[in-house]
């Protein structure tokens, strides 16, 4: 599409290319998951299945409740029922709906029968129809569990008394908490890259560099296609010459003889 920019008083048209939305959507950090009216799932995010451990297919065409039911052995769960006011509040309203912290134990796909304690910070929002109606509803969520085990461990006050600030208290936590998993990943992603180039310069093969670091051939591909971008070089055997010691010209101090 194009827009018109204006700069020094000048206008200027620059060409935008179009945004892949799903890609966008499917790429988002943020667990996303998409509901119609009648609270059946129609889309759901990477980060979604990660935070759930769920698969497309167990989650796409089901009722939201229905993929994810209240923990039968706990007496005191209100997740369904909280979930759902808030849910028909934006369909009624036709606005956003933040939730307080919310427990919503989630079912442990290899151990059927068996929950997994989940403490959850959601917000749901209407996505309007141009008659003006619900057309869907994007449930996001961050997850809390470890911010809220932590106040519990620190004798803090009762969970069901936090206020919204301990909410987006709780939601800081979690993304420090992703913060610092990333970092991290990028240090050992940078150990490893340097652990690759060091095996390229000693001429090891992209196979037998996999098999010494335990990882894949894939990785160490694109682990080689980084260390040549960075030192501008077009394939191993010019890191392979870079590494070999030039051999320099012996000396001798010995008369020469005639």
């Amino acid at each position: 599409m194009d827009r018109s920019v204006r700069e020094w008083g000048r206008p200027e048209v620059v060409a935008l290319p179009e945004m892949d939305y799903a890609a966008l959507f499917a790429a988002t950090p943020s667990p996303y998951l998409v509901l119609v009216p009648d609270l059946v799932i129609v889309e759901v995010n990477q980060a979604y299945l990660d935070a759930t451990g769920r698969t497309r297919a167990e989650l796409l065409g089901k009722h939201i409740f229905e993929a994810f039911p209240d923990n039968p052995a706990d007496p005191e769960a209100d997740g369904v029922r909280n979930l759902s006011a808030s849910l028909h509040r934006v369909l009624a309203l036709r606005k956003p709906d933040t939730m307080a912290l919310q427990k919503y134990d989630i079912p442990v796909m290899d151990e059927p029968g068996a929950f997994e304690e989940r403490w959850w910070s959601p917000i749901n929002t209407p996505i309007l129809a141009p008659g003006g109606s619900v057309q869907w509803i994007i449930h996001r969520v961050e997850d809390v569990t470890a911010f809220v085990q932590a106040r519990v461990a620190g004798n803090q006050p009762p969970v069901q008394q936090l206020t919204k600030r301990d909410a987006l208290e709780a939601e800081l936590y979690a993304r420090a908490r992703e913060l610092q998993r990333l970092n991290e990943e990028l240090r050992l992603a940078h150990t490893r890259e340097r652990q690759v180039a060091h095996a390229l310069a000693a001429g090891m093969t992209n196979k037998e560099i996999a098999e010494r670091l335990y990882v894949s051939v894939t990785t160490v591909n694109f682990h080689v296609r980084n260390i040549l971008a960075k030192l501008g070089m077009r394939s191993r055997r010019e890191l392979r010459a870079l590494a070999l010691p030039r051999r320099r010209p012996v000396r001798s101090d010995r008369p020469v003889k005639n």
